[in-house]
């Protein structure tokens, strides 16, 4: 899976709406490309995060794991269009 992540949109900036998921409302945080929480069991293969403009300052990690076990993470990578 490949994600382009771009600061470019008329939306808040910085902010996870997590509904109707876990926690069920809007989170402010810096966007990460992938982010898995409470996950038990996960293989990612050949994923790559491409950031467009990651100088905007609204970006976090290209992939964020909280609380998670058993997690294969082959052939990642992050990318910039700087």
């Amino acid at each position: 899976m490949q994600v382009r992540m771009s600061s470019k949109s008329r939306w808040p900036k910085g902010m996870y709406d997590l509904r109707p998921g876990y926690g069920k409302g809007i989170e402010a945080r810096h966007s990460s490309g992938f982010l898995f929480r409470h996950v038990d069991g996960l293989a990612m293969e050949n994923c790559s995060v491409r950031f467009a403009d990651k100088a905007g300052g609204s970006f976090g990690e290209a992939v964020e794991f909280e609380s998670c076990r058993r997690v294969r993470n082959d052939c990642f990578s992050e990318l910039s269009e700087e």
